[in-house]
């Protein structure tokens, strides 16, 4: 028995959801969720930046129009809860022998066994199709996880309502919903394949965070060499430079250092956008230059 054209068709829409799924909205969460962790293990990142303010709104908003395409059901659109209503309409289209067929590198009775069970998670055990109300509780389930989400991507992200949304939707409640969608495609990826992976995140094939390992900004315009960390030891202070280079200066050539204790010489900070340092507690400053140049 041939595959019916309305199976292929839902076949299709799958790809495109894992794709959207997988790369809109599974791996920006991971890559989002991961950078936050940068920031966390590292106290000098932990200040008032712009930076990080752009970062979160520009994540936000593209999570939840990410959302919105899954959870809208439109004539022209593809969509999850568009491919699960239509599932819900033609439940007769998958069938209980259609999805035995799957498991075609498997013995005959063993993989009838294995096929039977797996196919009542999606309807009554015997029964010949899909049962229109199990489809129904995930269609159900997400709208109601995605609610809050789908409705504030209507009123403040797709467009300005006048009415302002009721409810602002939480980063908890956005990582819901992901992972609601990713549970949700390997579950019909299995009813549409016989087989599916438990995540769409996966496994990267190389460190991804090694671009942060590189200094960001070079000061190419004035040349300048730019501080960016101090560290001392019993004799040198030794500071870090925006290019990666290290360079040191005995404590004998600071005399207001040299006789600083440890928390006082622990008081940094970075003065000139990285051209110098200043120690508060004892009212030094120290140009990078004058490191340099001995």
């Amino acid at each position: 028995m041939g595959t019916s054209p309305v199976l292929t068709k839902w076949i299709k829409w799958l790809d495109v959801i894992k794709a959207e799924v997988q790369q809109e909205l599974v791996l920006p969460k991971h890559t989002f969720s991961e950078i936050q962790g940068i920031i966390k293990a590292n106290p000098k990142l932990q200040q008032q930046n712009y930076f990080y303010r752009y970062l979160a709104r520009t994540y936000i908003s593209h999570m939840l129009m990410g959302v919105r395409r899954q959870t809208k059901i439109g004539k022209d659109s593809i969509s999850f809860a568009r491919l699960l209503q239509e599932m819900i309409d033609n439940s007769q289209i998958i069938s209980r022998e259609y999805y035995v067929g799957l498991y075609k590198d498997t013995e005959a009775q063993v993989a009838k066994s294995f096929a039977d069970n797996d196919f009542n998670k999606f309807a009554d055990p015997g029964f010949s199709h899909i049962k229109p109300s199990l489809i129904c509780d995930d269609l159900t389930k997400l709208r109601s996880v995605a609610k809050r989400c789908e409705k504030y991507a209507d009123k403040r992200i797709a467009h300005w309502d006048k009415s302002p949304p009721k409810e602002i939707p939480t980063y908890n409640e956005l990582d819901d919903v992901v992972e609601l969608l990713d549970k949700l495609y390997a579950k019909y990826a299995q009813l549409f394949h016989g087989s599916s992976a438990q995540s769409l995140l996966g496994t990267f094939q190389y460190d991804w965070k090694s671009i942060f390992y590189i200094p960001w900004i070079s000061n190419v315009k004035t040349g300048e060499a730019m501080a960016t960390d101090v560290q001392f030891n019993s004799s040198m202070i030794h500071v870090r430079l925006l290019d990666g280079r290290v360079i040191s200066a005995p404590l004998e050539w600071y005399s207001k250092l040299r006789d600083a204790t440890d928390e006082q010489r622990a008081n940094w900070q970075i003065i000139g956008e990285g051209v110098g340092i200043h120690w508060e507690d004892i009212d030094e400053d120290i140009s990078v230059a004058s490191i340099l140049n001995g």
